[in-house]
């Protein structure tokens, strides 16, 4: 009995010592995935801000796009914040990484929007339109509905928590946001001012970011949809953001590169005619300094010929005055 108790128990140490090693492999990928999302999704919003800055003008990017943007990660840091404060409130699992970019994405939008209000929108309307007016009314007046029966204590379903309608508001407003865009691209013709550069980081960070959701539940020995694990919201906006990242890329690489390419060389003709314009200013200042200096050389010929004039006057009338006394007397 001895001997077959040992056995077991060595069977046991075999069969349990690589669940742990893939226990710490899938963490480390997680952690791993969960920094590349991270760092991908932070710097995403920072071509587009360079972007309307060195344009000076934010013609590229849908009015509907720079309201909703900012909107949605609001709701993201509600839907992520609750689910980090409490375990059991239906989001899922949210890592600190979740926290901390939904934080740094709500403040970059807010001031992508700051600079629509303030760039020129090269003729387009400064206003967004009635339909996107009213779909940010009845969003937001259901959440806030909620919210207070919530406040008030009635009893609310987990589906119909405030955490959890932000979280649904946060997918539809992504989906309407990328899609006034997709509309705006189509109707310009053009991605011309939209920052290629974002769509890159943003296909990137929401690839790694389902990529983590998958790994995180693997590693805690469950289904990628089950209950304890599965984060809904992260896992839609990961799929909603590589639907259209890759439908960013065609218009600005397939559709529309005719326009990309067009704005190139009217860049680069823009900065031969700067350097033109820089060359002929130097050449006029040299000139002029040219036009000063023979000024003053003249002005300095003139009164040195007008003082001669001047003693050649003076020795004449003096000569005239000799003679004049030589005939008097």
């Amino acid at each position: 009995m001895r001997i077959e108790r040992v056995e077991n128990l060595s069977q046991i140490e075999v069969e349990t010592s690589p669940s742990i090693t893939e226990t710490n492999t899938y963490q480390f990928l997680t952690y791993l995935f969960g920094i590349i999302y991270l760092v991908s999704w932070s710097l995403s919003f920072y071509p587009q801000a360079r972007e309307n800055f060195r344009r000076k003008n934010v013609k590229g990017i849908s009015f509907e796009f720079a309201i909703l943007h900012p909107l949605a990660y609001l709701f993201y840091t509600i839907y992520t914040y609750t689910g980090r404060i409490d375990h059991h409130s239906g989001t899922g699992v949210v890592t600190i990484s979740d926290i901390l970019f939904s934080t740094h994405g709500f403040a970059l939008t807010t001031v992508h929007l700051t600079q629509c209000l303030i760039y020129s929108r090269g003729g387009d309307n400064r206003y967004p339109q009635r339909w996107c007016l009213i779909f940010l009314g009845v969003e937001i007046g259901l959440i806030g509905f909620f919210f207070i029966l919530e406040v008030n204590g009635s009893y609310m379903p987990l589906l119909m928590q405030t955490q959890m309608m932000c979280g649904y508001g946060l997918v539809l407003t992504n989906v309407y946001k990328y899609s006034a865009q997709f509309y705006y691209n189509q109707r310009r013709r053009s991605t011309v001012g939209f920052s290629i550069k974002l769509v890159f980081l943003d296909f990137t960070g929401s690839l790694f970011s389902l990529l983590q959701l998958i790994m995180d539940s693997i590693g805690r020995g469950e289904l990628v949809l089950g209950k304890s694990a599965f984060n809904l919201v992260k896992c839609l906006l990961s799929c909603i953001g590589i639907i259209f990242d890759i439908a960013f890329m065609i218009q600005h690489y397939w559709l529309y590169k005719y326009a990309v390419n067009y704005d190139i060389k009217k860049q680069e003709y823009g900065v031969k005619r700067d350097k033109r314009g820089e060359l002929t200013e130097m050449v006029q200042a040299k000139l002029q300094n040219f036009e000063v200096l023979e000024n003053l050389q003249s002005g300095s010929d003139k009164s040195r010929s007008s003082q001669h004039h001047r003693e050649e006057n003076k020795q004449e009338e003096f000569r005239q005055s000799n003679y004049d006394n030589n005939r008097y007397y």
